[in-house]
């Protein structure tokens, strides 16, 4: 990734807004995982697995969390996976549940090409990833994962934050929480303050 290509650009942010807006915005009635009923819901995944999506992403989140100080980046399935696969740091995947056969793992973490060892150990620095965050209730189970694992929390970046539930305020007293858009009661979307100020003086 060039220099030039690296960032939180007005551009660059606006052309993930309007991909979000006519691509991950489905109009209707819907249950939220978090029970709550609404008349939209954003299905990230058409933006997140896309090679446009995913090079936005990448640009704009990359500095964002490398300047949080992260050893590595990742969050709980499935949303998350896709956000830290666009990221150039070592990721790790959150599983709903520990694993039943085999390793019986919890977490799934890339491994060092220097060693042996995983990349998630104790004592790393972690930034937590989500694409939809309403309670936040699916951030919390990812943080409970990584700090039982003995890593350290360092930030929560998430792309949409919705409305009903104070969620970026509520996360916000325990962690440095950035969401780069909120949306409305109707489902549009607007830049955070986070977000402005990222672009006004973005991170080197």
């Amino acid at each position: 990734m060039s220099e030039q290509d690296v960032g939180a650009t007005v551009e660059a942010v606006t052309r993930l807004r309007v991909l979000l807006e006519q691509h991950a915005c489905l109009r209707g009635d819907f249950i939220l995982s978090s029970g709550l009923k609404s008349k939209y819901y954003f299905d990230s995944k058409p933006v997140t697995l896309s090679p446009d999506g995913r090079a936005l992403i990448g640009r704009i989140l990359e500095p964002i969390v490398r300047d949080a100080g992260a050893d590595a980046v990742g969050g709980l399935v499935i949303g998350a996976v896709p956000i830290s696969d666009a990221i150039e740091l070592p990721s790790f995947i959150v599983r709903d549940e520990k694993k039943g056969h085999g390793t019986k793992e919890r977490i799934a973490a890339s491994y060092s090409i220097r060693g042996s060892h995983s990349d998630l150990r104790p004592g790393l620095r972690v930034v937590i990833v989500d694409d939809v965050v309403t309670t936040g209730r699916s951030i919390k189970r990812a943080i409970n994962a990584v700090k039982a694992s003995g890593c350290q929390v360092v930030a929560v970046v998430v792309l949409v934050t919705r409305p009903e539930a104070n969620a970026a305020e509520d996360l916000g007293k325990n962690y440095r929480y950035i969401s780069l858009f909120e949306c409305d009661t109707e489902g549009k979307l607007s830049l955070t303050t986070e977000a402005e100020k990222l672009i006004s003086s973005p991170v080197a």
